[in-house]
């Protein structure tokens, strides 16, 4: 090959070989600026997931001492109704202050001692429905209902019938009553 020739082909390689390396330098130059941005978006992605994972940890932390606070004031709750339950359950056996403190009369031919206490519950602690009274009689539905009606139709207690359940008072009659068989003992 002549001289010529070989220059041509030379040349011809080394401007191919320029091509593909200012090709290769373009490609190099723009994998970088994409790299930066990656790296760039990244870091601002990074910064914003943690200051939402702090977020979430203050709510999570939030919520957690709410929910301990709520435990504790239902703790607090149920040892209130615990102790008032049991408050119920021995006043429910014990009988009325109200009831020691009157000296229980002798009933007459008219009235029963059951009778009698009811008036005296009456007269002391004012009027109460047929559910209070049966609590201190401690006697069933129906029986307390017989006894208040017997004594509502002979006059020794009024029935308010303006509100619901019924309240009853002791009437003049009844105070009368009581204060005969309280002479007569």
């Amino acid at each position: 090959m002549s001289t010529t020739k070989h220059l041509a082909k030379n040349w011809r390689k080394r401007s191919i070989d320029a091509t593909t390396l200012t090709t290769a330098a373009l490609l190099l130059a723009a994998a970088i600026a994409y790299g930066i941005l990656y790296i760039r978006r990244m870091s601002s992605v990074s910064r914003e997931y943690e200051a939402i994972k702090e977020d979430l940890e203050a709510i999570a932390q939030y919520v957690r001492r709410t929910l301990q606070e709520m435990e504790e004031r239902i703790a607090q709750l149920a040892s209130r109704v615990e102790e008032l339950e049991k408050k119920l359950r021995a006043e429910a056996f014990k009988p009325s202050p109200s009831v020691r403190k009157v000296p229980v009369a002798k009933p007459s031919a008219e009235v029963t001692p059951t009778e009698v206490e009811i008036l005296q519950h009456l007269l002391l602690e004012g009027e109460k429905t047929s559910a209070d009274i049966r609590g201190i009689i401690n006697r069933s539905r129906e029986h307390t209902a017989r006894l208040l009606k017997k004594l509502f139709e002979e006059g020794f207690v009024e029935r308010d019938t303006t509100k619901t359940p019924f309240r009853y008072r002791i009437t003049e009659k009844g105070k009368k009553l009581l204060e005969s068989l309280s002479q007569s003992q």
